[in-house]
């Protein structure tokens, strides 16, 4: 995982600040839908004296707006300016903010590897769920991958979860995935690894305990 100096996280925290404290309405919002007026001023976004034109994932403009005296701008747009990379769970109404471009790749000899995008836990009724976004970035396509997930609560690892993918992954091509942790309840954060591939051509990599890279996520 990348790693940032002191001054890069003191900048990136202040930016972040600020974008948060626009886009969160105060109080607590609930899952609901309010009538609002929208005020469009054609409002300019700078970022470092740069001036920035806010576009979605499509390339269409997104025009800032202002409720009740509170200035919205898009989350992907400014993340963007800002070099962070942007994730949305619909299921979750979750918006995942990262540094990294990719958390981890896991090489295939002679044939690129799978990488690990994102990895987010978050909490559904009680029960925590992991989700994993893949890239396979080998010509051939990946019909298995074989996992595992500790589980710690207040830092105490308290149980393991091993299990695999049932369907394929197309050469280049990205998928995400997610596993309820039934009766690991007491999670406060996971541990995930890719411990086997197993390609379309039979060939079945393992990766020794040294390649194993967990990564944190946090509820």
């Amino acid at each position: 995982m990348k790693k940032f100096n002191n001054a890069k996280w003191f900048f990136l925290g202040v930016v972040f600040t600020l974008i948060v404290s626009m886009l969160i309405i105060p109080g607590i919002a609930a899952n609901s839908a309010r009538t609002a007026t929208l005020n469009y001023r054609n409002i300019d976004i700078r970022l470092n004296g740069g001036s920035i034109t806010p576009k979605d994932v499509n390339g269409n403009i997104v025009e800032p707006f202002i409720i009740d005296g509170t200035t919205y701008l898009p989350v992907r747009a400014v993340a963007d300016a800002m070099g962070l990379y942007v994730n949305w769970y619909a299921e979750e109404n979750r918006v995942v903010l990262r540094t990294d471009e990719y958390l981890y790749e896991y090489p295939i000899p002679d044939d690129g590897g799978i990488q690990i995008d994102a990895a987010t836990l978050t909490s559904a009724y009680g029960t925590p769920r992991l989700y994993v976004e893949l890239t396979n970035l080998a010509n051939v396509s990946i019909d298995r991958v074989d996992f595992v997930i500790e589980c710690y609560g207040d830092d105490d690892l308290f149980g393991v979860f091993e299990g695999h993918t049932y369907t394929p992954i197309g050469a280049h091509e990205e998928t995400s995935l997610h596993w309820e942790l039934t009766g690991f309840e007491e999670t406060n954060y996971v541990e995930f690894a890719i411990v086997k591939v197993t390609t379309s051509d039979g060939d079945v990599i393992q990766f020794s305990d040294a390649e194993l890279s967990w990564f944190y996520t946090y509820e």
